[in-house]
């Protein structure tokens, strides 16, 4: 039901939804499911994101959000694109050293994802476009992490994991992944 409505009541519905996964998974699981093929889903994602503290809601919103970002690249406004990767730079690099290690792994993959989406957008460009935008992704990083090497590392991890990967999980062709490495 969280798609229906937004802010804090779609926070607390999600997280309801979320708790329900132990007890009652089937619907728990078809709503989430559900709630990934929504337009809405992505602005849900969001309000999760910032406004909830349950780690295990805020898990399943970091693949809301990366799934409901993906899904809608071509309609995203190239701003709207970047402030989708920033908004994931920015909540991995707030979790505290002693987040969950699930919500971490999670949370930098989402960021690496979507970063590694938008690089290869622009490394159909010129080289020095691509050389310019990675040099930029390191040091957007860095000032994120704000000297906590735990997040620094874990993102930058995240992000050298995604583009040397072999699988195409976010939607990139090879070809374009190829020539954003």
């Amino acid at each position: 039901k969280a798609h229906g409505i937004m802010g804090d009541d779609a926070v607390a519905e999600f997280e309801r939804c979320v708790a329900t996964l132990r007890t009652n998974p089937g619907p728990a699981t078809r709503a989430l499911l559900a709630l990934r093929e929504d337009a809405r889903g992505l602005e849900v994602a969001r309000d999760v994101l910032s406004r909830s503290r349950d780690d295990e809601a805020r898990f399943h919103a970091v693949a809301l959000f990366r799934d409901g970002a993906l899904r809608r690249w071509a309609e995203l406004a190239p701003g709207d694109r970047t402030g989708c990767a920033d908004l994931a730079l920015a909540f991995c690099a707030a979790l505290p050293p002693d987040a969950p290690p699930f919500l971490a792994a999670s949370a930098a993959r989402c960021f690496a994802a979507l970063w590694a989406r938008s690089f290869a957008d622009a490394a159909s460009g010129p080289a020095a476009v691509s050389a310019a935008r990675a040099a930029q992704a390191v040091e957007c990083v860095l000032a994120a992490a704000a000297g906590r090497a735990d997040a620094a590392s874990r993102l930058l991890a995240a992000l050298l994991d995604e583009l040397g990967a072999g699988r195409t999980a976010l939607g990139v062709s090879k070809a374009r992944r190829a020539a954003a490495k």
